[in-house]
């Protein structure tokens, strides 16, 4: 099994526990491939219940050697909101080994 650790997910259906589950397996795979390191991801699942529904709230971490990257995101459905979570998990990885090779090309247009 990958090194996925979950927190507050057992008050979920099956179906949707299932499902959230399966798309953490595959960012698992995604977010190794971008790092190229031993990673564990921790997603931390909240959820509030408002006028229309049920909220749900993930917080996210991607720990690595020396590195935590963290994201939270929000939303009345639980699949959109892990979906959120992880692009911007993937967002966060991009601009941070990215973001030097970003200002190179700006400075160039600018020439």
């Amino acid at each position: 099994m990958e090194k996925i650790e979950t927190e507050g997910f057992n008050v979920l259906e099956e179906k949707e526990k299932k499902e959230v589950l399966n798309i953490f397996n595959e960012s698992y795979k995604k977010i190794k491939e971008l790092l190229k390191n031993n990673l564990s991801l921790k997603f931390q699942l909240r959820i509030y219940e408002k006028k229309k529904g049920k909220k749900y709230s993930i917080h996210g971490e991607v720990i690595y050697p020396g590195q935590i990257i963290t994201a939270q995101a929000h939303d009345y459905d639980i699949a959109r909101t892990a979906h959120k979570l992880i692009n911007k998990i993937e967002k966060g990885i991009e601009k941070k080994f990215h973001s030097s090779d970003w200002g190179r090309e700006k400075s160039k247009m600018k020439r």
